[in-house]
């Protein structure tokens, strides 16, 4: 049985790049698929970063060779989890404090 989650949000704070908060480890190994809703107001790309070593190294989450990017309020799903964690990344450091909120589906 397949069930919907309200995920962690992800937080990337005024003046920085990297989000503060990731996913989560025991999130992201039980995640089937994972939606990402970006806030209504962000000058910035914001890149989905993933991580299969525990965080030690980054790299941005492509699809068909492209960036997968979050945009103002816009929501992006993400099909097949096959990472250890995941965060998101600015290309440019925020204006303010930047939150979007994540949903998942997990298998019971």
């Amino acid at each position: 049985m397949r069930i919907h989650v309200h995920g962690p949000d992800i937080v990337i704070a005024n003046g920085a790049q990297a989000s503060t908060g990731t996913f989560g480890q025991a999130i992201a190994k039980a995640a089937r698929s994972i939606a990402i809703f970006g806030p209504a107001t962000l000058a910035e790309t914001v890149n989905v970063r993933v991580t299969n070593d525990a965080g030690s190294t980054w790299k941005v989450l492509q699809s068909g060779g492209t960036d997968v990017t979050v945009g103002a309020g816009d929501c992006i799903i993400i099909d097949s989890v096959c990472y250890d964690d995941l965060g998101l990344y600015a290309t440019g450091a925020t204006a303010a404090a930047r939150t979007f909120t994540t949903h998942y589906v997990e298998d019971h």
